[in-house]
């Protein structure tokens, strides 16, 4: 190999030997799909996706363009199966819910386990790579074998030069319910790859006239919106993003602020939440209770049973086979 896979791909051989216990846990896995948050961002910072998404085995053809880690190390172009709930399944089920993630470009070169390429048309090039976290701290594994399990957070991002440090991984901390058209502080910290959470300076955020100070801390400006989605941004960092809810009365906020929720290719239970959602279900014969009195958007993708219980308020696409609506 090549000196550039020093720093994404330095780990090879640890991984190579953890493969067979990997897969062989991962394929022992429960059959019901996971949900996770899953976060893709590119090279400049911008947000792909950012969203709840359940997922399970999957299988995906790998791509014989697929060239990112050097000549000679495209995709065979055959279809290969990712076994249990991994992080690099999320990114492939991922796609139902936003078309922004397609398409995802794999190559199957080594015998250490899948490299990924592209995620949302966005390509490494051989000075870099994609650079996955889990649980905020730096994956010691490819994605076809780092396994999730439910509430965990996924991030992949375009780290376009592996002799750089390790990207900080921005963390906006804002409330999730505010005055409509009032100032409110929000709190920024970033993630070291081992985990280490401190605040994060000179961070730009949605609505803020001032970048983070020293304490990670600055003041957004009043919100004339009811739903407002907050971006915190820093060159060379991982973006992050947070909902928010603005009310007269913020007490008239729900709990949690809705968001996109996606289903797997195998069959689904999913949980929304107590606000608007845009769920976008898959292939499988899934189940979706959205009886929560808001107003939600439901797809039920190409499954054959998909069953519904809505809201009279919600929009339900017809290709959901039974729905009980209240």
């Amino acid at each position: 190999m090549s000196t550039r896979f020093s720093r994404p791909l330095r780990r090879a051989l640890l991984v190579a030997a953890a493969l067979i216990t990997s897969t062989f846990g991962a394929g022992i896995a429960s059959a019901k799909s996971t949900p996770v948050d899953v976060k893709v961002v590119g090279s400049g910072g911008e947000i792909l996706a950012q969203h709840t998404q359940y997922t399970d085995k999957v299988s995906l053809k790998t791509d014989t363009k697929a060239s990112c880690f050097g000549q000679g190390t495209e995709g065979s172009g055959d279809k290969v199966k990712v076994p249990g709930k991994t992080a690099l399944g999320a990114v492939v089920d991922g796609q139902t819910a936003d078309r922004d993630l397609k398409p995802v470009s794999v190559t199957d070169a080594f015998d250490f386990g899948l490299g990924v390429c592209g995620i949302g048309g966005e390509i490494a090039p051989e000075t870099g790579f994609w650079y996955l976290k889990s649980n905020n701290v730096e994956s010691q594994t490819g994605g076809d074998l780092t396994t999730v399990k439910k509430g965990d957070e996924v991030v992949w991002f375009l780290d376009t030069d592996f002799a750089d440090a390790s990207p900080a991984e921005l963390d906006i901390d804002s409330p999730t319910k505010v005055q409509l058209d009032s100032e409110f502080p929000v709190q920024v910290f970033e993630f070291a790859p081992d985990g280490t959470r401190t605040p994060a300076a000179g961070v730009a955020v949605t609505g803020a006239d001032q970048v983070t100070d020293a304490s990670g801390s600055t003041t957004v400006s009043g919100l004339t919106k009811s739903r407002t989605t907050l971006t915190a941004t820093r060159e060379g960092a991982i973006s992050d993003s947070d909902r928010v809810c603005a009310r007269e009365n913020p007490a008239d906020c729900p709990k949690q602020v809705g968001g996109i929720i996606g289903g797997s290719g195998t069959s689904d239970e999913i949980e929304d939440t107590d606000d608007a959602d845009d769920i976008a279900m898959g292939k499988g014969d899934d189940k979706v209770n959205t009886r929560d009195g808001s107003a939600d958007d439901v797809d039920c993708g190409g499954g054959k049973k998909d069953k519904v219980k809505a809201d009279a308020g919600d929009d339900v696409a017809k290709n959901c086979e039974e729905v009980s609506v209240r």
